[in-house]
């Protein structure tokens, strides 16, 4: 891949970053409600994709592997107050691969959590 198109993708990563930030967490903050966490986290999930493929790329590019955990052997989904917990803590260190793996799974796995209680 040429240097110019490496610098053009990874500025878009960084646009893609600060969209994360600013439509996902810092909304969280100011609303604290774990439903429009997740309906910003659908709206968005194209966003952190990419941004999840570009870290990949990344990654393999400087040989440290692909991080393809699933977001259960993570940080899982034990309950509403452990997830709540879970985004305090990585809502300004999202930038690692499992941590949005974990973000792409969660608003299915708080659907299931709101059902089955």
């Amino acid at each position: 891949m040429k240097q110019s198109t490496k610098n053009r993708i990874e500025a878009k990563a960084q646009i893609w970053k600060r969209i994360i930030a600013n439509h996902v967490f810092k909304d969280y903050f100011y609303s604290e409600n774990l439903q429009e966490t997740c309906a910003a986290i659908r709206k968005h999930s194209g966003v952190i994709k990419k941004y999840l493929d570009w870290l990949n790329y990344y990654a393999d590019s400087k040989g440290w592997g692909v991080d393809t955990r699933s977001g259960k052997e993570t940080y899982g989904y034990k309950d509403i107050e452990s997830i709540e917990g879970n985004l305090d803590y990585i809502s300004d260190r999202f930038g690692a691969e499992f941590r949005l793996q974990w973000m792409l799974e969660l608003p299915n796995e708080v659907d299931n959590l709101l059902k089955n209680s």
